[in-house]
């Protein structure tokens, strides 16, 4: 099981970026604010395995 925030944060640094350097989190449909993302990410665990899709393909950090 993957945890979203923690994936998202792993990335990020990978990237050289933080949490902190996010602005906007949204995809086609909708836009969250970014407090408001980083709690649910944090709540959020998914299987990284094949099956059925549990985070927006076209989600953007």
């Amino acid at each position: 099981m993957m945890n979203l925030g923690v994936e998202t944060e792993l990335t990020l640094g990978a990237l050289g970026y933080s949490k902190d350097d996010v602005l906007a989190v949204g995809c086609k449909d909708f836009r969250v604010p970014t407090e408001l993302f980083w709690r649910i990410a944090h709540l959020s665990t998914y299987d990284e395995g094949y099956g059925a899709q549990a985070v927006a393909s076209d989600l953007v950090i």
